[in-house]
């Protein structure tokens, strides 16, 4: 059974310039041993690591937003994991 730490990421930032980036965790909080893969369904995102395994233990997941050159505005974007 999969869990997250968070369900949304929100990035802010000011025109022209990429937002830092943020993280959540993933875990199997189930039993056995849960292996995932985490694919961005929008170019403009990337996650890393993009697949690992959880027996229980919480693995960090880092997701950056390559926005600069993006106007004004509000995006969305998804990550399958």
């Amino acid at each position: 059974r999969i869990s997250t730490s968070l369900n949304s990421l929100d990035f802010t930032t000011t025109e022209g310039r990429n937002p830092s980036p943020r993280t959540f965790t993933i875990r199997n909080s189930g039993g056995g041993a849960l292996n995932f893969e985490i694919t961005p369904a929008e170019s403009w995102l990337t996650a890393s690591p993009t697949r690992g395994t959880s027996t229980g233990q919480n693995l960090t997941i880092t997701v950056s937003a390559n926005v600069a050159g993006f106007a004004t505005g509000t995006y969305n974007g998804t990550l399958r994991i």
